[in-house]
C-alpha cells in the first residue's frame, strides 16, 4: 500500500509574492476598498464607455494627388553602395602594379595563369556541374 500524502496544501502556504494576482483572495477586498469605483450619473455622458458613446464625424478624406511622387528612402529601395573608398593618397601606377601582383593565402590566383582561367571559366563549371548531376541521377536509379 502506498503511503498516504495528507492533504494538498493550499495556496496560502505559499509566499503571497510568488502567487499570481488572480489567486490572491485577500487582495481584491483591499483593493475595492481602497479604490471605489466612480458611479455613472445619469446626467452625465462622461462616465460612459467608449463603446457607448456616438461615433464622432466620419475620417477625413484626403485630396488626391496630382502625381505619383515615390518616397525617396522608400525601405525597398535598393542600397547604392559606393565604390571603394580609399583613405589618404591615391596609388602611384606603380604601387597599384604591385599591388596585383602580390599574393596572400587564399586569393585567387594572379590573371593570365591556367589556374585563374580554369576556377573563373563558366562553361567548365557548367560542364562539371552536368556530370556531377548524371551522375547522382544514375547512382540514385540503381
Amino acid at each position: 500500500m502506498s503511503p498516504s500524502i495528507g492533504p494538498i496544501p493550499s495556496a496560502m502556504t505559499f509566499p503571497r509574492r510568488l502567487q499570481p494576482l488572480f489567486h490572491r483572495p485577500s487582495l481584491s477586498p483591499i483593493l475595492h476598498a481602497r479604490f471605489p469605483r466612480p458611479t455613472p450619473s445619469p446626467f452625465t455622458t462622461s462616465a460612459l464607455r467608449p463603446a457607448a458613446r456616438k461615433p464622432k464625424s466620419k475620417a477625413p478624406v484626403l485630396e488626391k494627388p496630382d502625381a505619383f511622387r515615390p518616397p525617396s528612402h522608400g525601405a525597398r529601395l535598393p542600397r547604392r553602395r559606393p565604390d571603394a573608398t580609399r583613405y589618404g593618397p591615391s596609388l602611384t601606377e606603380a604601387e597599384a602594379q604591385t599591388q596585383k601582383t602580390k599574393q596572400y593565402p587564399r586569393m585567387m590566383p594572379p590573371e593570365g595563369s591556367f589556374l585563374h582561367w580554369f576556377l573563373s571559366d563558366r562553361s567548365i563549371h557548367v560542364w562539371i556541374s552536368m556530370v556531377r548531376i548524371q551522375l547522382s541521377i544514375l547512382t540514385l536509379a540503381r
